[in-house]
């Protein structure tokens, strides 16, 4: 191709990726510093409130992949275009400017996989995966700029050159494709409403009194329809988010530096991410950030559903407390409280822990006795063990608990109505499942002898 046609050609191109999609990338590229930065990026895009939606417009309020993917089909079409005019005496990477705007969306689309499995999957829905196929299935050697058997030693190194800078690309799509669950998708792409019943809830808890300081927690449910009782951790429920409110206002139970906390049933771990966040704070307040990297995590979260801890896994990440918090699978069925010690259900024996979380983790009798059996081998002698739960009348069985702990005899029950609680958080009630008005609720505080 004479170097005029060529410089026709990156004119047509370049010209095609506008200065609003080129403004759009630059936002997302600033968005991608964590998890966190990413998911908040996605909820202002989808306008999850009223005035957001009048300050974005309406292609803005479709999603990011309903902008994103466009953008990328149009750029592999121009760059296949190109390519195949191209010859083994013009240099791709320094001649085309679609390589490099290529190479910065499927940077930027791999970055986006890291941080964001949900996100990940939406793009692929969006039919992004036909063009991560197109890529990967090039085949250099058919390529006339990317021949090298050419007798001119200059040719011959460009069409070298030429091969890797393709390979390259090939790469990066490669890449993006370890991080999706299942490769490729249908094009099938969701509605903005669908979008957003699949964002993180962000939960503001706010402490009662003005001179203790509230936190902001980012939730992703399990997007897996719940199909069977074993799957209620799929879900937030109300108690979750009073005893969350319970612990910001009584910052001392939890930011004690050195203290291990287990929350049991942990479903999507708020009240543990929120004693994680409380940790992290005491640790930034005594220790320098060098130290941070050395601790080791003091809070787990503990769900029997390997769905739920997955998804506990990517809870911590999206806060960015991955340093203070775990997930680890446990059982109440499989403890037994005579040990002074819990099992996890990979068959790790662990140590009791000073203070142990749960909320709504009982749904039958046989769950009481089983609750109380844990709480006796994972609470340390000398420990406090906090759970919240709707009464009979809502979750069956709870009435159980008290007899299931003077069965097991080292412990001691105290309780208490903290149902007028929701009163204050009454705006964060609309994003829990299970919430009845005027549902009474009992704070257990259970003491081990």
């Amino acid at each position: 191709m004479p170097q005029h046609e060529l410089s026709s050609c990156i004119f047509q191109i370049s010209a095609m990726m506008d200065a609003s999609q080129k403004l759009f990338l630059d936002q997302i590229e600033s968005n991608l510093q964590s998890p966190k930065d990413l998911a908040l990026f996605r909820m202002a895009l989808l306008a999850t409130t009223e005035d957001e939606a009048k300050s974005n417009d309406d292609m803005t309020c479709q999603g990011l992949p309903a902008k994103f993917v466009p953008i990328l089909e149009q750029s592999v079409q121009c760059f296949f275009k190109c390519l195949k005019s191209a010859k083994p005496s013009q240099n791709l990477h320094g001649d085309m400017v679609e390589i490099k705007e290529l190479s910065r969306l499927l940077q930027t689309y791999r970055t986006i996989a890291q941080l964001d499995p949900t996100l990940n999957e939406e793009l692929g829905m969006q039919g992004s995966h036909r063009f991560l196929s197109q890529i990967m299935k090039l085949d250099v050697h058919t390529l006339d700029c990317c021949r090298n058997e050419d007798s001119d030693n200059h040719s011959q190194q460009f069409g070298e050159e030429n091969q890797d800078t393709v390979m390259e690309l090939q790469d990066l799509a490669c890449e993006i494709v370890t991080f999706c669950k299942s490769f490729p998708l249908v094009a099938t792409p969701l509605t903005p409403d669908e979008l957003r019943v699949r964002l993180p809830l962000l939960f503001e808890v706010n402490p009662s009194t003005k001179d203790r300081e509230g936190l902001s927690i980012l939730i992703n449910q399990v997007t897996t329809r719940q199909s069977a009782q074993k799957d209620v951790g799929f879900v937030m429920w109300p108690s979750a988010v009073v005893l969350a409110q319970w612990l910001v206002d009584h910052p001392e139970l939890t930011a004690k530096r050195g203290l291990s906390i287990l929350e049991l049933g942990a479903g999507c771990g708020l009240v543990g991410l929120v004693a994680a966040k409380q940790q992290q704070r005491q640790q930034h307040l005594h220790t320098s950030m060098c130290d941070d990297l050395r601790i080791s995590p003091s809070v787990i979260l503990s769900d029997f559903n390997s769905v739920v801890v997955e998804n506990l896994v990517g809870n911590l990440i999206l806060n960015g407390l991955q340093n203070f918090g775990t997930a680890r699978g446990l059982d109440f069925y499989q403890q037994t409280p005579t040990n002074s010690e819990w099992v996890s259900m990979d068959g790790e024996r662990l140590p009791p822990v000073d203070l142990i979380l749960a909320s709504d983790i009982i749904c039958q009798p046989e769950d009481a006795f089983a609750v109380a059996r844990t709480i006796a081998c994972a609470l340390k002698v000398g420990g406090t063990a906090i759970m919240v739960s709707a009464n009979s009348k809502h979750r069956f069985g709870v009435e159980k608990f008290e007899e299931a702990c003077d069965a097991v005899q080292c412990l001691s029950v105290g309780k208490k109505n903290v149902g007028h609680m929701f009163k204050a958080i009454a705006s964060t009630m609309s994003m829990t499942s299970g919430f009845v008005e005027g549902m009474a609720l009992t704070m257990y505080t259970i003491e081990k002898k």
